[in-house]
């Protein structure tokens, strides 16, 4: 008789992007009325979950703010050049 092979269960390894994280804390909130215990579980759960999946606090906040940054500095460039 073949045995199963398992693995423990890491919620980490299902919380992989902002939404579900997010989702995810709420409900820990919502379901546990906000026992600090809980919520710390949740926070260190997520923590490794970002860590998992390489997801970076603001991701998409960092893309706009650069973006805007290499913007300005291109048209800050082309000002000089005319004034030249």
């Amino acid at each position: 008789m073949l045995k199963t092979k398992t693995r423990p269960y890491d919620t980490a390894n299902y919380l992989t992007n902002p939404e579900i994280m997010t989702g995810y804390l709420e409900e820990t909130f919502i379901q546990t009325n906000c026992d600090i215990k809980a919520v710390n579980i949740a926070l260190d759960d997520i923590r490794r979950a970002m860590k998992i999946h390489n997801i970076s606090c603001n991701t998409e906040s960092n893309k706009v703010s650069h973006n805007r940054r290499s913007s300005d500095s291109q048209s800050n460039t082309s000002s000089l050049e005319a004034t030249m």
